[in-house]
Formats: C-alpha cells, structure tokens, sequence
C-alpha cells in the first residue's frame, strides 16, 4: 500500500499492475473473491499485451490466481478454461515452475469434476516442485485435495495419510489456509471413531491453534485493506467534513449515516432474499412441469446417426442393451458400481463404455449414474409419499451415494434446487406426479 501511494502519479504500469496483483492476492486469502477476481483480471489483460520474460512471469502468476479465484467462486468451468490456457502458456514459454503450479489447479479442477483418479495424477505431478521449493501452502492444498479425492474413492487410510502431511507442514510452517481447516475436522472425528483419545485431543489442540493464527492475521490484514486500502477516499472525505461541522454536527450526521446505511442493508438483503426465493420457486415450478410432461415418454436412441465411427456397430449395440437392462434392474444404486467394474461386467472395455455413454447419454459416466439416481429418488418422493419423511442422509443412501454431500451436489446439478428445499416444496404443496 505504501508502494501503490508512492507510485500514484508514476507511469510505470508494471509495478502498478504488480501492486495490484499482490493486493488482489490478500483480497483472495481474506475471502474477497470477487475483488480479487476483478483485480487478477486487470492484471491477465496488461501483462498478456507485453512480451518479455518479466511480463510473462506476472502473466502466468495472475492467470493461475485468477483460476483460484474462480474455483473458490465455484465457477469450475470458467477456472478449468483458464488453468488449461495457463499450462498452454507455461510450455510454451518453458515456465517449469508455473507448469506444475497449473498441474496442481487442473488437478483440483478434475476432483470438482468427481474425476478422482484422474485428480491424484495431475497434483502428484505438482507436488515435488512445490516441496523442493518450500512453496509449502500449494504442498498443503495439493495433499488436501489428494486426500479428499481418495476419500471419495472410499480409501480412507490413504487419505489418513495426506491428511497428517498437512498437519506435519502445519507444525512446521505455523500456517494453514482457512480453505484446509476441514483436514482437522476430519482427523478428529476419524479418531474419534477409533477411540483414540490421545489423537483426537491432539487434533483439537491443532485446530484451535489454526483458528487462533488465522483470526490473528486475518484481523489485521482484513483492517489493512480496507480501512487504509479501499476506503482512502472515504476518510479523505471524512476529515474534509470535520473541517466544515462541530462535532456535534458531525456525531449526527454521522449517526444518520449509520442508520441509513443500517436500514438500506437490511432493505437490500431482503429484497436479494425475495428475488433468491422466487428464482428457486421458478426452477421448482419448471421442474415439476417438465417432469410430469416426460412421464411415460421413452428415451429413444437412433443408433444409426450417433454410432462412434471407431467402435463396430453390433458393440454399440451390445452395449446400448445392456444399458438399458442397467437401467431397468436399478443397478445403478450400487454405491460400489463403477467404469472398470460395469465395463467387465458388459464384457467390454472401459474405453468403449466411455464412449457410447458419451455419445448417448451425453455425459461422462459420472454424470450417467448421478443422473440415473437423482431421477430415482425425485421419482420416489413424487410418487411415494413416505420418502418425504426420510432425512437427507436416509434419501443419500437409498440413491446409492458414498455421501450426503455428494448426493446434494448431483440433485443441484440435475435439478437445479438443493434437495432440502424440494423436499420442504413438494411437503408444502403435496406435489404428486402420475
């Protein structure tokens, strides 16, 4: 702050730009996102206009933040299109370092995309370079998401272990991103479960040592940026003020002020709230009219015009059949079920099943077995009144889900809603689909 002072009237746009980018950095390590956002996107534009070693370094660190920046928005695909084009860029400038700090981003990007496998492998890629280079808080994010995916993949002992590295550059450094806070959360229940009491008291301590760093810094940074960063003109404005009012004067507007402010943030949150409720209440009243006009209707294919040129016609075929009995049988309710087993299971290979459900299905497998279990369990509590009494967790389990928040996140994406609101509508109203 005190180099963006002194270079108020400088025409020096590079260190004006790399202000800009380390303040959007602090801005995205307080939560700030969208600032943040908005910043690294300034700085994307000007250093991508330059062609030097020294513009392309910042260039390449402000595309890789600004993908933070949207992957903590959860705006995946926009933070996948820019994590690929930073790869791109790194080897083409042959940027060894940045490669692997993209690596790492794809690598999240693939987890949010429930490609866990696919996850392990890209930020396994990264990590060496980020220990060799003591860039401990991307090794800690790299372990994070390599231990959830695992979790994910129902391998609880290896993410065990991902999990204890985190803590181990914790011990060491004195410092873990508030993003990670869930790595304690979870080892304490996890001894917990194993009547560790030692471990799990151990964790405890650690978590609340975390909190205690962080709301340290954060206090002070939080201050820092925005009462002497983005409100500089206002407390310019304020002692112009004190010049011209008492201070009697100046304690009433001020109190005015407050309630002003008070009273419009409270008009404008209700009014975001009412505008939230009706959106919702809109995709709701679709969903339900969309789903009661599809009932009864099959899901044709025309194999002929869809066919995959390098698979032979009769395995498309094969596997189509097989498919639709998959269907038929519910056996996509196996929490277990997955590529390589259904691909033996159809005597075929994985590759071949990939790309007939691509084809057909339109989605990646994933997304064909959310699907097929998100319409099962919006069919049952259309239809079977007694399932609206279930929790969310009961309702996870009976669609074949590893967990609740994997449920929730597959019922967004195939209906738009989360399914505590559907369920309070359709409870509400007493919606029936015939």
């Amino acid at each position: 702050m005190e180099a963006d002072k002194e270079l108020e009237d400088s025409e020096n746009k590079y260190l004006k730009n790399k202000i800009l980018y380390g303040i959007s950095v602090v801005k995205l390590y307080l939560m700030y996102y969208d600032e943040a956002l908005d910043g690294f996107k300034q700085t994307t534009r000007y250093y991508d206009s330059k062609n030097n070693p020294d513009h392309i370094l910042m260039y390449l660190r402000s595309l890789f933040r600004e993908g933070e920046a949207y992957q903590a928005l959860n705006e995946y695909q926009k933070a996948t299109e820019v994590n690929l084009l930073g790869l791109q860029e790194s080897l083409k400038h042959g940027e060894k370092i940045q490669e692997q700090y993209f690596n790492l981003a794809i690598g999240i990007d693939d987890y949010h995309a429930d490609e866990y496998a696919l996850a392990i492998q890209n930020i396994q890629k990264a990590i060496p370079t980020m220990s060799a280079n003591n860039y401990f808080e991307m090794e800690q994010k790299g372990y994070f998401y390599i231990a959830k995916s695992y979790l994910a993949l129902n391998q609880p002992g290896k993410a065990l272990t991902h999990f204890q590295r985190i803590d181990s550059i914790f011990t060491a450094q004195g410092y873990l991103p508030n993003e990670l806070r869930g790595t304690y959360e979870w080892l304490i229940d996890y001894y917990k479960n194993e009547n560790e009491k030692d471990q799990q008291l151990y964790f405890i301590n650690q978590l609340l040592e975390v909190d205690k760093v962080n709301a340290g810094n954060n206090r002070y940074l939080a201050y820092k940026v925005h009462k002497e960063y983005d409100t500089e003109r206002l407390t310019k404005e304020k002692e112009r003020l004190e010049k011209r009012f008492s201070n009697w004067s100046y304690f009433v507007l001020g109190l005015l002020a407050v309630l002003l402010i008070t009273s419009a943030y409270y008009f404008i949150r209700s009014q975001k709230a009412e505008s939230k409720n009706k959106e919702l209440r809109k995709k709701f009243e679709k969903f339900i009219q969309r789903k009661n006009t599809l009932i009864g209707k099959p899901d044709t294919v025309k194999t002929e015009q869809k066919a995959p040129k390098e698979i032979p016609a009769e395995i498309v075929k094969d596997i189509l059949s097989r498919l639709e009995a998959f269907e038929e049988n519910k056996e996509f309710l196996d929490s277990k079920i997955g590529q390589l087993y259904l691909a033996e299971k159809f005597k075929t290979n994985s590759s071949y099943l990939s790309k007939v459900i691509n084809t057909y299905k339109e989605t990646n497998f994933n997304g064909y077995i959310n699907k097929l279990r998100i319409n099962y369990i919006v069919d049952l509590l259309l239809k079977v009144p007694k399932y609206r009494a279930y929790t969310i967790k009961a309702l996870s389990n009976e669609a074949g889900f590893a967990t609740s928040r994997h449920f929730s996140d597959a019922f967004m994406t195939e209906t738009g809603l989360r399914p505590q609101y559907f369920l309070e509508q359709i409870k509400k109203e007493k919606v029936e689909a015939f």
